[in-house]
């Protein structure tokens, strides 16, 4: 029988937290999943993060990933340090995972912990490529602390910011060069940074915001003229409310690490 065709890699790198410690794991699934495998896998991360029990919470976190991914092979774990390890998937190519669908099933699990989810891809060269995603997604991930509420980030949601997101410092100067006085980090200026964030990515709708902010048109009106009289820019200047949004889409995955002192 002619084997189907198969993706050799999607790297997920996943940081949770166990008993106040958070951790982070990547892996690739290369032959058939057996339970000896997963015992062996799971007794390697107690023996290399010593002092943690949490063998049950990563095998949950291991299954829920699994059974999403439509994995149809065995896993690679290379634990890296005290706190992060490695996986690497192998999947059927018409079986790649479905991002929202990973997303729902690890966050109903209840796992404390955190997934960066490379792309699907071909051959040693996908491998690697998934690799290198999957930490461009851990350091834009990373630099929002615990801001974002999402525990699964998929490099496809991200990959505009993951791929300037090397440089923090000279992407805080862009931000405050951009933003001006919303750049700062204030609470206030969180929320209207969002409220003109959504203001935008809406086409500019004060209808289509307010009903996805769950908000009085008035409101969003009010928010998104001091957010524009803030950072001092104008929507005449088409080239201008493009650097906002820019500016503000990078607030949205790292801030506070891009974020000026009050």
């Amino acid at each position: 029988m002619r084997a189907q065709p198969r993706r050799d890699a999607q790297v997920v790198q996943v940081g949770g937290e166990v008993g106040g410690s958070s951790i982070a794991v990547i892996a690739r699934q290369m032959d058939m999943i057996r339970d000896q495998f997963i015992a062996e896998v799971f007794d390697t991360m107690k023996n290399e993060i010593q002092g943690l029990d949490y063998d049950s919470r990563m095998l949950d976190m291991w299954e829920a990933s699994i059974t999403e991914l439509g994995l149809v092979g065995g896993s690679l774990l290379v634990p890296t340090d005290e706190r992060e390890a490695r996986l690497w998937f192998s999947v059927w190519e018409d079986r790649a995972g479905d991002p929202s669908r990973l997303r729902a099933a690890f966050e109903s699990a209840g796992i404390r912990a955190r997934l960066a989810c490379g792309q699907t891809a071909d051959g040693l060269r996908g491998f690697r490529a998934s690799l290198k995603q999957a930490e461009l997604v851990k350091a834009v991930v990373h630099a929002g602390g615990a801001r974002r509420g999402a525990r699964v980030v998929c490099y496809d949601d991200v990959a505009p910011i993951a791929l300037i997101a090397g440089d923090v410092d000279a992407l805080r100067r862009y931000v405050a060069e951009v933003l001006g006085e919303l750049s700062v980090d204030e609470e206030r200026n969180e929320w209207l940074r969002e409220t003109l964030r959504e203001f935008l990515v809406r086409n500019r709708s004060y209808v289509a915001t307010a009903e996805a902010m769950l908000l009085h048109r008035n409101t969003i009106q009010y928010r998104v003229a001091q957010a524009m009289e803030l950072c001092g820019g104008s929507f005449d200047d088409p080239d201008a409310a493009f650097r906002v949004q820019v500016a503000l889409e990078i607030c949205r995955w790292m801030a506070p690490a891009v974020l000026g002192a009050p």
